[in-house]
C-alpha cells in the first residue's frame, strides 16, 4: 500500500505535537519561577521529605537577559554567582556556586505541592525552592 499524501503530512504533524508540549511545559516553568521576586532554597542530607530547621539555606533569584534564562543567588555565605538554567519540561538544572564544590543540580517541579513546588528528594542531599 503507497502512503498518500495526507498520511505522510500526519506522521509529521503527530511528531511535533511532543515537541509542542515539551516547549509549553518548558515556558511555564519559566512564568512560575518568574512569578516571584525571589526563592528561598535549602539543601540538607536527610531522610526527611521537607527541610528541617537545621537545613542550609540560600536565596536566588530568576530573570530572563537576552535569550537566556539565568539564576543568581544571593544571601549565600560563601559567595554569590549567576549562571545560565537550563529548563526541562519536567524540571530545571541550576548550578552550585561560591564554596560549594557539588555538581549540578536537578529539581522537578511538583504541581501540587505550594510550598516546595521545585525539589529533589530522591537523592540523599535534597533540595528544596520555595517562593518567597
Amino acid at each position: 500500500m503507497r502512503p498518500t499524501v495526507m498520511s505522510l503530512l500526519c506522521a509529521g504533524c503527530l511528531g511535533s505535537f511532543p515537541a509542542a508540549a515539551q516547549e509549553a511545559a518548558r515556558q511555564h516553568e519559566v512564568e512560575v519561577l518568574l512569578s516571584k521576586a525571589s526563592w528561598n532554597f535549602f539543601w540538607e542530607q536527610t531522610d526527611q521529605p521537607v527541610p528541617s530547621a537545621g537545613a542550609s539555606k540560600g536565596a536566588m533569584d530568576f530573570f530572563r537577559r537576552g535569550g537566556k534564562f539565568v539564576g543568581r543567588t544571593t544571601h549565600m555565605v560563601a559567595g554569590n554567582c549567576e549562571f545560565e538554567v537550563v529548563v526541562r519540561d519536567d524540571g530545571f538544572i541550576f548550578e552550585w556556586c561560591g564554596g560549594y564544590r557539588m555538581p549540578q543540580s536537578f529539581v522537578s517541579l511538583d504541581r501540587t505541592d505550594t510550598n516546595f513546588p521545585f525539589k529533589n528528594i530522591a537523592a540523599p542531599r535534597k533540595v528544596w525552592f520555595q517562593p518567597k
